[in-house]
């Protein structure tokens, strides 16, 4: 279960017992970046405390934590780092942008000296907190609201032309990661088909790398899993991405959005290497009503274009354990929050096609996101979350 607030609820209220009665075992606790790391690898005594506080509580009630580091919410201080901007094609830094934009996200894909700061987050929470009170953990790359994708493709495109990713000698970008192919090349340039994929698939894994570096990190620290690769939406699908690329190749300025943030599930799968105890997390399960459920002859590679029509039908939810069940990941997954929803769906059937299609898929865990929309005058967690609950005979 989501929670904004570290905590389902208040220590002095009764909704931790409620939750644990309605069948949830798990709730998420958020640490924003900005609030923990004040200042470079200075960790702030209050947030550490408050943690402690939020994570023994959670203890006392029987429940564990899921543990969501908020990337999104960075420090100020972090564009002091030289190169800590992604960089797109147009020459648009994202530090530059306005606070409020999506886009405005530091380089965490291309800098290692961006990274360290986050395995050093990570250290010292697996010091203070102890993995053993976590359940699971989240991985993205502060991709718009805490997922793992580039920066918002409307201030920019394609955003992989800082320093680092281009570099040929000296420089920060992550050893894992290999130099930007194809030198220069930008957008509206003409390219091979075969030039245009390889550019793509770099592209890509690089981002997928940006999710695997932090498993690495929260292993080595102590967590066991299952670490959750956040994945919103439908994302680009196979046939989405061929045709941009054909069209970016063919000397088109602008690729599909999704496309420039690089959504396309099915290759930062196929790109990520350490699979144990790895789930693909998508972040709008039963976002569409009826909700479309896995069913048992889903299975199929998704690079084989004879499969593309299928898969361009799919709900997002399914798409993503299509994924799952193909490269070998766990799946989980989460409903969309009030905003992405018609709210009579929200608060009417929402919770019991969100359940059904996580037991449909094999969900390893389902969390219900957004909490606080749990009490109130519409008893959600009461007379829609917890019937749903009991009748599939799981919960998170």
């Amino acid at each position: 279960m989501n929670d904004p607030h570290g905590c389902p609820g208040c220590p002095n209220t009764d909704r931790p017992r409620r939750v644990y009665e309605a069948g949830i075992r798990n709730v998420e606790i958020r640490v924003p970046w900005s609030e923990y790391e004040t200042a470079p690898s200075v960790y702030s005594p209050e947030k550490i405390k408050f943690l402690k506080d939020r994570v023994a509580m959670l203890e006392r009630n029987g429940l564990k934590g899921v543990l969501n580091i908020e990337w999104h919410r960075y420090p100020g201080w972090i564009w002091q780092i030289p190169d800590s901007s992604y960089v797109g094609a147009a020459g648009i830094r994202s530090g530059d942008l306005d606070r409020r934009s999506r886009a405005r996200r530091p380089n965490i894909v291309f800098n290692q000296k961006v990274r360290d700061h986050l395995i050093g987050v990570i250290r010292s929470l697996a010091k203070e907190l102890g993995p053993r009170h976590f359940s699971s953990v989240r991985v993205s790359n502060g991709g718009i609201q805490g997922e793992l994708a580039y920066p918002d493709a409307r201030e920019d495109t394609l955003w992989a032309y800082d320093a680092n990713a281009g570099a040929s000698g000296e420089s920060v970008r992550p050893a894992t990661i290999p130099r930007r192919p194809l030198g220069e090349w930008r957008p509206g340039q003409p390219a091979t088909a075969e030039q245009m994929e390889q550019w793509y698939r770099w592209y890509v894994a690089a981002l997928a790398d940006a999710g695997e570096f932090q498993i690495v990190a929260f292993k080595e620290a102590g967590f066991s899993g299952p670490f959750q690769i956040m994945m919103p939406g439908k994302g680009a699908r196979p046939s989405t991405v061929a045709k941009s690329l054909s069209a970016l190749s063919a000397g088109e300025p602008r690729p599909d959005e999704l496309v420039s943030m690089g959504v396309a599930w099915h290759m930062v799968a196929r790109a990520i290497h350490d699979k144990d105890q790895v789930s693909l997390h998508c972040s709008s399960v039963a976002e569409e009503n009826p909700v479309d459920l896995t069913k048992p002859g889903d299975a199929r590679d998704p690079m084989d274009k004879a499969n593309w029509p299928f898969i361009d039908g799919l709900g997002a939810s399914r798409w993503i354990a299509v994924i799952a069940d193909h490269y070998g990941f766990l799946k989980s997954g989460e409903n969309p929050g009030k905003g992405d929803a018609n709210g009579d769906y929200y608060y009417g059937g929402m919770a019991a096609n969100a359940v059904a299609q996580a037991a449909a898929a094999g969900f390893v865990s389902f969390d219900w996101a957004h909490h606080e929309n749990l009490w109130g005058k519409h008893r959600l967690l009461d007379d829609k979350l917890a019937p749903a609950i009991g009748r599939s005979g799981a919960g998170n």
